[in-house]
């Protein structure tokens, strides 16, 4: 496995255990066929079906939460008011949470907030692997061209449907792990 130590120092944080969010986000994509086709958009539909899956009326400022009540019982809450490409990345993110078994049992997803903590970067690593394939990188970026474009990072997130930052992210990723 890769030698990630110290990899994406957010703010003074500590580094992230990327490991466990690659991990997570390989076991997903292998086990529900997420990238078979990579380029179309990945149907998270199937990730969501084992979970309590709830559209509510939140404040503006949280995107989404996830609350495991136990063993058996998991909600996945997500602001009505959001877009449907927000409302499918807070979902991912969400299940991301979940994937990498965050030890808290309330996680909040707020706007403009996704780096915020250790925990919340670990869940969108597995967003960004979820929803943008391998493929897509591995076409997209080159030993001579290593990052995207302002106006790749817009195809793409409009695309895959996600925010232009999880395309970002998923840039670092690949350069870094080369997957």
């Amino acid at each position: 496995m890769y030698d990630l130590t110290g990899f994406a120092n957010r703010k003074g944080k500590t580094s992230v255990k990327y490991e466990r969010a690659y991990i997570a986000a390989k076991t997903l994509i292998a086990y529900f066929n997420l990238h078979q086709n990579p380029w179309e958009m990945v149907d998270v539909g199937q990730l969501l079906e084992n979970y309590d899956l709830r559209l509510l009326d939140l404040p503006e400022a949280i995107w989404g939460f996830t609350l495991q009540l136990d063993d058996t019982a998991t909600t996945i809450a997500i602001n009505q008011k959001l877009t449907a490409d927000q409302a499918r990345y807070v979902a991912v993110h969400e299940i991301g949470h979940i994937a990498c078994a965050h030890p808290n049992q309330f996680h909040n997803c707020l706007q403009e907030e996704w780096h915020q903590n250790q925990q919340e970067f670990e869940a969108n690593i597995v967003a960004a692997y979820l929803l943008i394939p391998h493929l897509v990188m591995a076409t997209a970026l080159t030993l001579e061209a290593p990052s995207l474009s302002d106006t790749e990072i817009e195809e793409i997130a409009g695309h895959y449907f996600v925010p232009p930052d999880l395309v970002i992210l998923r840039q670092e990723l690949f350069n870094l792990a080369a997957y």
